[in-house]
Protein backbone atom coordinates (compact mmCIF):
# COMPACT_ATOMS: atom_id res chain seq x y z
CA UNK A 1 0.00 0.00 0.00
CA UNK A 2 1.34 3.46 -0.81
CA UNK A 3 1.84 5.82 2.14
CA UNK A 4 0.10 9.02 1.94
CA UNK A 5 2.40 11.90 0.83
CA UNK A 6 3.33 14.35 3.65
CA UNK A 7 3.27 18.06 3.06
CA UNK A 8 5.12 20.58 4.93
CA UNK A 9 6.34 24.63 4.66
CA UNK A 10 10.09 24.87 5.04
CA UNK A 11 12.37 28.04 5.24
CA UNK A 12 15.65 28.00 3.16
CA UNK A 13 18.32 29.41 6.20
CA UNK A 14 21.55 28.99 5.02
CA UNK A 15 23.81 27.00 2.81
CA UNK A 16 26.59 24.07 4.03
CA UNK A 17 30.05 24.42 3.01
CA UNK A 18 29.37 22.55 -0.23
CA UNK A 19 26.48 25.21 -1.15
CA UNK A 20 23.68 22.66 -0.25
CA UNK A 21 20.44 24.29 0.95
CA UNK A 22 19.60 24.07 4.49
CA UNK A 23 15.96 24.04 5.27
CA UNK A 24 14.04 24.77 8.79
CA UNK A 25 10.91 22.63 9.05
CA UNK A 26 8.04 21.02 11.41
CA UNK A 27 8.42 17.35 10.94
CA UNK A 28 6.36 15.54 13.51
CA UNK A 29 5.40 18.92 15.88
CA UNK A 30 9.29 19.40 15.89
CA UNK A 31 11.45 22.15 13.94
CA UNK A 32 14.86 20.00 12.10
CA UNK A 33 17.09 20.92 10.14
CA UNK A 34 17.37 19.34 6.55
CA UNK A 35 20.06 19.79 4.21
CA UNK A 36 18.88 18.82 0.59
CA UNK A 37 20.81 16.84 -1.92
CA UNK A 38 19.81 16.58 -5.63
CA UNK A 39 18.79 13.30 -6.38
CA UNK A 40 21.38 11.72 -8.72
CA UNK A 41 20.54 8.69 -10.89
CA UNK A 42 22.22 5.69 -9.62
CA UNK A 43 23.33 7.40 -6.47
CA UNK A 44 21.49 5.66 -2.99
CA UNK A 45 18.89 8.13 -1.32
CA UNK A 46 20.32 8.65 2.43
CA UNK A 47 16.80 9.67 3.72
CA UNK A 48 13.87 11.21 2.87
CA UNK A 49 12.68 12.13 -1.15
CA UNK A 50 11.37 15.28 -1.35
CA UNK A 51 9.92 17.65 -4.42
CA UNK A 52 9.86 21.71 -3.34
CA UNK A 53 8.38 23.97 -4.93
CA UNK A 54 9.36 27.91 -3.86
CA UNK A 55 7.02 30.85 -3.13
CA UNK A 56 6.20 32.88 -5.79
CA UNK A 57 5.74 35.60 -2.91
CA UNK A 58 8.84 34.79 -0.85
CA UNK A 59 11.85 32.77 -2.43
CA UNK A 60 13.56 31.45 1.13
CA UNK A 61 10.17 29.44 1.47
CA UNK A 62 8.91 26.19 -0.11
CA UNK A 63 5.93 23.61 -0.01
CA UNK A 64 7.79 20.76 0.77
CA UNK A 65 6.08 17.47 -0.57
CA UNK A 66 7.74 14.17 0.95
CA UNK A 67 8.01 11.62 -2.05
CA UNK A 68 9.74 8.59 -0.02
CA UNK A 69 10.46 8.42 3.91
CA UNK A 70 12.64 5.30 4.35
CA UNK A 71 11.64 5.15 7.91
CA UNK A 72 7.91 4.70 7.35
CA UNK A 73 7.98 2.04 4.09
CA UNK A 74 9.30 -0.77 6.58
CA UNK A 75 11.90 -3.55 5.66
CA UNK A 76 12.54 -4.31 2.02
CA UNK A 77 10.66 -7.49 0.66
CA UNK A 78 13.32 -9.53 -0.69
CA UNK A 79 11.11 -12.45 -1.89
CA UNK A 80 7.18 -12.85 -2.80
CA UNK A 81 5.33 -15.64 -1.92
CA UNK A 82 5.45 -17.13 -5.74
CA UNK A 83 9.39 -16.96 -5.42
CA UNK A 84 9.03 -18.95 -2.41
CA UNK A 85 6.58 -21.73 -3.32
CA UNK A 86 8.69 -22.01 -6.89
CA UNK A 87 12.39 -22.47 -4.85
CA UNK A 88 10.43 -25.04 -3.01
CA UNK A 89 9.93 -26.69 -6.50
CA UNK A 90 13.68 -26.44 -7.26
CA UNK A 91 15.19 -27.50 -4.57
CA UNK A 92 12.82 -28.96 -2.36
CA UNK A 93 11.52 -28.22 1.34
CA UNK A 94 13.90 -28.38 3.71
CA UNK A 95 14.44 -31.66 5.82
CA UNK A 96 12.43 -32.06 9.03
CA UNK A 97 14.51 -32.54 11.99
CA UNK A 98 13.20 -34.84 14.75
Amino acid sequence: MAQPKLKTVAKHIANDPEGNPVIMREVDGELVHNVLYRAEEGKPIAGELVHCEQHSDDPTMYDVETIYDPKTDGPAMVNSLSFRTGWDRVFGKKAEVN
